[in-house]
This record gives C-alpha cells, sequence and structure tokens, in this order.
C-alpha cells in the first residue's frame, strides 16, 4: 500500500477561480471540491450492543474519495478478473463483519460441530445447521443468537467442520419425551438426527476462559467475546473464499442487526505516524476522537498502527481492565 502523499501539490480549493485551474482540472464542476485541504482524518465507529467499541482513524484523499463516489455501483467483477487486491479487501471485510457479529451479541461460548463422514461440503454443513437450530429452538424456546463458520479439515480436505460462536451456552435441563434432559445431550441428539443417526456427529462445547485482573477480579464477558472473534476470525481465509467457495456465504449468523458505523470528520491535521522505537506514540487524532467519544479509559484500548503511517485502529472494551465505564456520549467540538 502506498502512503498518503502529504501535502499534494496542485491541489485547488473551490474558492480558485476556473481560469487558474490546472488543465486536468477544468473538467470539474465550478463548486468542485469542497475541502480547503485535499486529506483529512476520518474517524469510523462501530458500537456494540453488548458494549465496547472498534474504531478505525485514516487518512483519506478528499479527491479519490469523491471520485470514487461518482463511479457507477453495484457491479462485482467476474471470479476470474479479480486481482490479488481485490481477494486481500475482501478477506478483510469478511473478517471485519464476522468479528463484529461475535462482538454485537456477545458471545461467551464456543461450540464446535463434526460429522462421521470421510466427505462433506460447508453447504452440507449449513443445510444441518438449519435444521438443527429450527429444531432446538422449537423445544427449548431459546432466542439462540450465534455466529457460525465452516472449517477445513487439516489433514483431509474434503472435510470440513463447524465453529459455532454462542452466547450463554447449553446449561440446565429441558424437559424431553417424558423426561429430563440436558440441554448439551439434547443438543447432541438433535444433531445427530440431522447427520443420519446416533453417532454420526457430535457437539463439543468450551467456555472461554479468560483469567482475572491484577487486583484479582474477575475479567468480564466481553473480554471472551473479543477472544472468540480474533480466535473464529483466523478461519476466514483467502481459502475459504476464493479458491474452494467462489460467490459462496462465508459464514452464517442469526438474524441480528450488525452495528452501523459512526464517521467524524476530524480537525487535526494528518501527519504520518512514525515508529519511535518499539512503540507508537499516540496521535493528536486519537486524543480528538476520545474527547467526542466521552473520554473513555485508554488502559481499555488495544491498538494497531497501519504499517505505511496512513492511521490506526483501535478497541474499546470495558472489561479490559478496572471496573467497567461507559464510553459515555459524544462530545461536540
Amino acid at each position: 500500500m502506498n502512503a498518503p502523499r502529504l501535502p499534494l501539490a496542485g491541489y485547488h480549493p473551490a474558492t480558485v477561480p476556473y481560469e487558474k485551474r490546472g488543465p486536468g482540472e477544468r473538467d470539474r464542476a465550478i463548486n468542485y471540491p469542497l475541502f480547503e485541504e485535499r486529506t483529512h482524518y476520518l474517524a469510523t465507529v462501530h458500537g456494540f450492543e453488548a458494549g465496547g467499541f472498534e474504531a478505525t482513524v485514516r487518512i483519506v484523499d478528499i479527491q479519490l474519495m469523491s471520485d470514487a463516489a461518482m463511479r457507477p455501483r453495484g457491479t462485482r467483477k467476474p471470479l476470474g478478473e479479480r486481482d490479488e487486491r481485490d481477494v486481500v479487501r475482501s478477506v478483510a471485510r469478511a473478517k471485519k463483519n464476522l468479528r463484529h457479529a461475535v462482538k454485537q451479541i456477545g458471545c461467551d461460548h464456543l461450540l464446535t460441530l463434526t460429522t462421521r463422514e470421510t466427505q462433506n461440503s460447508p453447504e452440507e454443513l449449513a443445510r444441518r445447521w438449519k435444521g438443527f437450530v429450527r429444531s432446538f429452538r422449537a423445544l427449548t424456546g431459546q432466542e439462540f443468537p450465534y455466529v457460525a463458520i465452516p472449517e477445513r479439515h487439516p489433514s483431509r480436505p474434503d472435510h470440513w467442520h463447524l465453529h459455532v460462536a454462542v452466547r450463554g451456552g447449553m446449561y440446565g435441563k429441558h424437559e424431553y419425551q417424558g423426561g429430563w434432559i440436558k440441554r448439551l445431550d439434547l443438543a447432541r441428539r438433535l444433531w445427530w438426527r440431522e447427520c443420519g443417526g446416533k453417532g454420526m456427529g457430535n457437539i463439543d462445547i468450551k467456555r472461554i476462559k479468560v483469567g482475572a485482573h491484577q487486583d484479582g477480579t474477575p475479567k468480564g464477558p466481553l473480554v471472551r467475546a473479543e477472544r472468540i472473534a480474533r480466535y473464529i476470525s483466523k478461519y476466514m481465509t483467502k481459502d475459504l473464499i476464493f479458491a474452494h467457495r467462489p460467490d459462496k456465504k462465508r459464514y452464517w449468523r442469526s438474524e441480528f442487526d450488525l452495528p452501523t458505523a459512526r464517521r467524524y470528520w476530524l480537525q487535526t491535521r494528518p501527519v504520518l505516524i512514525e515508529q519511535r522505537g518499539d512503540a507508537f506514540i499516540l496521535p493528536t487524532a486519537f486524543h480528538e476522537l476520545r474527547s467526542r467519544l466521552g473520554q473513555f479509559d485508554m488502559m481499555r484500548c488495544s491498538f494497531f498502527f497501519f504499517p505505511d503511517g496512513s492511521g490506526f485502529w483501535f478497541s474499546y472494551n470495558p472489561d479490559a481492565g478496572g471496573l467497567a465505564t461507559s464510553p459515555g456520549c459524544e462530545v461536540p467540538f
């Protein structure tokens, strides 16, 4: 990825008369562009219903953004015409949506569903999983929110199994066929039925362990959701998306809305972020955004700085340390 050009020479704001514009700019509208500076910080924030948020702050080129908005939309390149950049962008988008889905509902348990077949496909797993979910919801009355993704067996490439992030686990008992049965045992029976009979499949459940803080208090549920999100998003690979399942669903989730992005233009002027030793100095743009989001606790954030210096990503998790507090409301300039 090329680093942003700072500053950009030859950029003429809207106040420049038409006759003074450069040769390549005279075919543009008289009121184009709208910004005096070509590059700005754009902050994109996704807040999760379960708590916490993610934010990306990146230097954007207003000129390129405006030009891109005028291009036709709604058409996808044929599979054979997609280059490596298209693949990388598609994988990144899919991983982000998967991670956001897990955080949105606050998943704290991980299911692994397998079959005894020597060969199957993600589409067959999807059909069986949907049948299982319908039966489980009908018998238990549980809402059962989930996020599911298939994984290829490491040594048997024609065999797939399913990882499912859920909220609340499968604890307790339920009345079934005149008696009482553990919910996990009921789930196994329903999965057997979808797989063709008793013993033809299995369900393992794992409650993610996250330990405790330095003061001995247990870490909150959002830490589990964050760890599960990182874990299952690693299965969203180029192999899954393009090599074997072109134009197919990459993961499945129950019906709920993903977080809506909130975007903020920042007043801080863009600068390329430079590394100092083994650490990055938090840029002024972070502190400006923090003031707009209610001065959240920086000690509960995790950061990633883009290698080209064009911006950074960070995640705020109120359960990551100390007593949980809300990031609060937006603070206007």
